[in-house]
């Protein structure tokens, strides 16, 4: 398929060459900004800035071996020549072809052969798909792509050429040819310096009589042939890292103290990485890949901050406190001027009660009552939020945590893992179930079919203290069975799968770690965690417990739950973990967890999506340190609660917003 050779000879070298003009241009300079120090990042769309002058249609971009050649393709103009011919660089029928044909000031012409391997024979055809309509009507001037064909009009199919100059002879109406495209920059230059090429006659007839090889000697080797590597559609602007783009930009501060520059593909970043305030001068570069350039410049002021009146940043916590004992309220604040506080109780003030801290001391009933500070400066007034302190003759205790969730074989490989740790001086007695086939009398579907469990206390190296697969295997089974009773813990029935182990254990941390008994078994499994026993003055209590493990949505979210026991109130720190487990090696993380604890009535006591929120992170921050939980990422999505409950059931939900899954941590500390 060609271009007859009565319009080579009829049209030799007559017209002059023509300059392109088909360059970046700057089309709308970005405004001037004006930021306050500190201010948000500013980002600006480059896309409205520059352009290729002229240029509205796909651009492709061919890879050859003398040079890159980008080419607008008339769209609007000839949408069926342009479909046809990106069906081909879809398909990859372009990648490793050659230039076959070279008719001197006149065309060069290719897409039609495929590099020969070896070099020496006779290059292989690209597979032609059905031809498409001519759709001619644009001229053939200099650096236009037009599809090459037979006699017949509408007989193109993947063969096209360049014009290397003028040719209105191709524009007959008789015997028009369709112009598609044209080349854009510099790449012209590409284009001439293959028409330069010596074309040869391989000695086998049409069509490589006038075939191109770059050294004169025409040997038939690789590096002789006008290779084009690909033709691809490209982006005019940059859309990731990776791909190329006709466009791309550079970008510089003239003072980045004070403005920073970032570029993200086609938008660039202004940060403000200081305190400083001034001018900045914005330079930003447009570049196409011939070297071409467009430069504007835009400046950014930016000016003091604004001041403010005081921020919050830790709320003060209420909790209950035992007669006698004491209790220190705090606050933490950001502030443009010098800070003053004033403490109240129940909406009074408290007299001589002005700074940061907040202590009681030997606390008796008339402590009892809403606690809030006032903080004013120079510029303004602000109250945190009121915290409840209750004055009780005896604190409660942790004596239980149930979880439910699913033990996975599959990535990420998920055990259920509780978790719990003593303090004090003595034992106290365990009772460590994991229950899969016991659930079925309460219309749980896919659960853990035979769960082992291994208590284990954590040290270097982890100790098993005991481990259990079928719970009647115990040998201390009457004592199982009785601490059972005594702990109310529901019976296992005789002869079922579930595992169980009863022991006495010292002050340090524990997990009771719960999985498949053949390792490759996915379910629902109900893990549990009973202290038996009342507690003695002075001796070992529980003071955390916690299960890390899958959070499915639905059904399958982890469902912690726990019992406070005794005659008074506990404070209590509960935390959902997700995105933070990361810094531990964990992957399959919960993203955005969602903690919502419930009472025995299943009505909601608290819940709370993100642990800094309404600026208690400083204040959770430092509950967490001082009962030696690790801390939460700062920003992070995290889920953190300080809770006065008083006896009974509670359930502690670990969900994912918008029904998020992954693994997660419930914990619940005992707050002194």
């Amino acid at each position: 398929m060609r271009i007859p050779k009565i319009f080579v000879l009829s049209l030799l070298a007559v017209l002059p060459l023509s300059a392109q003009t088909l360059r970046p241009v700057v089309t709308q300079a970005p405004g001037d900004v004006a930021v306050l120090a500190d201010d948000p990042d500013t980002l600006v769309d480059l896309t409205t800035a520059f352009a290729i002058n002229g240029v509205t249609g796909t651009i492709v971009r061919f890879d050859t071996v003398l040079g890159l050649i980008n080419v607008e393709l008339f769209d609007n103009e000839t949408p069926l020549t342009v479909e046809n011919f990106l069906r081909y660089t879809t398909l990859g029928s372009y990648e490793n072809s050659v230039i076959h044909r070279v008719e001197t000031r006149f065309v060069i012409q290719g897409g039609g052969f495929k590099l020969p391997v070896p070099p020496t024979e006779i290059p292989p055809p690209i597979t032609a798909l059905s031809p498409v309509k001519n759709e001619s009507g644009i001229p053939n001037l200099r650096g236009t792509l037009a599809m090459a064909r037979t006699s017949d009009l509408n007989s193109a199919t993947n063969q096209w050429f360049f014009n290397v100059k003028d040719n209105p002879a191709l524009d007959d109406p008789t015997e028009p040819y369709a112009v598609f495209g044209r080349v854009i920059g510099n790449s012209i230059l590409v284009v001439d310096a293959i028409d330069g090429i010596q074309p040869y006659n391989m000695g086998v007839g049409e069509p490589f009589t006038s075939f191109p090889l770059i050294n004169p000697s025409g040997a038939l080797v690789e590096a002789n042939y006008v290779k084009i590597s690909s033709i691809r559609e490209i982006p005019t602007y940059p859309i990731d890292g990776q791909s190329q783009s006709a466009l791309t930009f550079t970008a510089s501060s003239s003072n980045p103290n004070l403005v920073g520059t970032m570029l993200e593909y086609s938008e660039l970043r202004l940060t403000y990485p200081s305190d400083q305030t001034g001018t900045a001068t914005i330079t930003v570069e447009a570049s196409d890949s011939d070297g071409n350039r467009a430069t504007t410049s835009f400046l950014v002021e930016v000016s003091p901050k604004a001041p403010t009146p005081p921020v919050i940043t830790g709320q003060p916590l209420g909790r209950a406190v035992l007669v006698g004992g004491s209790l220190t309220l705090d606050v933490a604040a950001e502030s443009s001027g010098t800070l003053s506080y004033q403490w109240r109780q129940d909406g009074l003030n408290l007299s001589g009660q002005t700074s940061q801290a907040l202590v009681l001391s030997d606390v008796s009933s008339s402590d009892a009552g809403a606690y809030d500070v006032v903080l004013t400066d120079a510029f303004g007034t602000v109250t945190s939020i009121q915290a409840t302190v209750s004055v009780t003759s005896e604190m409660g205790y942790l004596t239980n945590l149930s979880t439910r969730s699913v033990t996975s074989v599959e990535p990420p490989f998920v055990w259920t893992t509780p978790g719990f740790v003593t303090r004090g001086s003595g034992t106290i007695d365990i009772l460590a179930r994991a229950v899969g086939p016991g659930l079925g009398a309460f219309l749980v579907i896919g659960f853990l079919p035979d769960p082992l469990i291994s208590v284990q206390m954590l040290g270097e190296p982890k100790t098993v203290i005991k481990a259990n697969d079928d719970w009647e295997g115990n040998d201390n089974l009457t004592e199982l069975e009785a601490a059972t009773l005594t702990a109310g813990a529901f019976d296992l029935e005789a002869g079922s799968k579930d595992a169980a182990v009863f022991t006495p254990i010292a002050s340090n941390a524990y997990t009771a770690n719960i999985f498949s008994q053949d390792g490759a078994t996915t379910g629902v499994v109900l893990g549990e965690i009973y202290r038996v026993g009342d507690p003695v003055p002075g001796g070992s209590a529980l003071v955390n417990l916690s299960n890390r493990g899958h959070v499915g949505s639905g059904s399958e979210v982890m469902i912690g739950g726990f019992v406070v026991s005794g005659s008074g109130p506990v404070n209590l720190l509960i935390r959902g973990v997700g995105p933070t487990l990361k810094g531990f090696g964990v992957s399959g993380t919960l993203e955005d967890p969602l903690l919502i604890v419930r009472d025995k009535n299943d009505s909601v006591v608290k819940f709370n999506d993100d642990w800094e929120a309404g600026g208690l992170g400083a204040s959770l921050a430092k509950i967490s340190d001082s009962v030696g939980a690790f801390p939460l990422g700062e920003g992070s999505a995290d889920a953190a609660l300080l809770l006065v409950l008083e006896p009974g059931r509670y359930t502690a939900v670990l969900e994912g917003l918008e029904d998020g899954t992954g693994t997660g941590l419930v914990e619940i500390y005992l707050v002194p």
